[in-house]
């Protein structure tokens, strides 16, 4: 079961609070091939209020600073 991960980004000088789920992913083998690391958000808050769908079209670049600054 995961569990739900919080972390703080700032994106264009502005300070979020992203919750979502990291997959570390899997190097594969023979019979399964490699899967890449990722982070799926579920929700993204500024000062309390949840603005997840005001900034749907950033979500993939926010995961990928979540993975560049956490994870690597």
């Amino acid at each position: 079961m995961a569990t739900t991960i919080n972390h703080e980004v700032k994106l264009d000088g502005v300070w979020l609070s992203v919750y979502g789920y990291y997959y570390e992913g899997d190097l594969g083998d023979y019979l399964n091939p490699p899967e890449p690391e990722g982070f799926q958000i579920s929700f993204v808050y500024l000062e309390g209020i949840d603005i997840t769908d005001l900034i749907d079209c950033r979500l993939d670049e926010i995961e990928e600073l979540i993975i560049q600054e956490h994870y690597r």
